[in-house]
């Protein structure tokens, strides 16, 4: 849950609904601990539903657990997008400098190792960080239609 409120970037005390899927067992678990999970993880309701029926929604897979949030009224899916091109850019321009760093030969030969090492470490992250950005923002473009 928090995860997908950090991707949508919705504020964590916002009250969100909640869509699950799930086999037998795990729904009267968690129907058991409703009240809790409401509580907890500041879900203003849950219904269970098919994964046939599930309407637009981030997703995620806790097990057998299909977690879901609608995002129809809680996300501005056009500002979403800008933001998130805006990341994007940013992180683009910081993979260019790190490509360019490890590019330069007199980098690689002087520096020490460590420096080096760390500096191919960052543009993996830049390059990980960008491929969930970009997901993120296909899923709004799938929202805004």
């Amino acid at each position: 849950m928090r995860n997908l409120r950090a991707e949508l970037n919705l504020p964590p005390g916002q009250p969100v609904p909640v869509l699950l899927s799930g086999d037998g067992d795990l729904r009267a678990r968690l129907e058991r601990n409703e009240p809790l999970l409401r509580r907890l993880a500041r879900v203003a309701s849950v219904e269970w539903v098919s994964d046939a029926a599930a309407p637009q929604a981030a997703m995620a897979l806790i097990g057998d657990l299909t977690v879901r949030l609608p995002l129809e009224g809680l996300v501005d899916a056009s500002a979403e997008m800008e933001r998130l091109g805006r990341e994007i850019a940013k992180l683009d321009q910081a993979i260019t400098r790190a490509e360019a760093r490890l590019a330069n030969p007199a980098f690689v030969d002087k520096a020490p190792q460590d420096v080096v090492a760390t500096e191919r470490a960052r543009l993996a992250e830049f390059g990980e960080q960008r491929a969930t950005l970009a997901s993120q923002r296909d899923r709004m473009a799938v929202l805004a239609g």
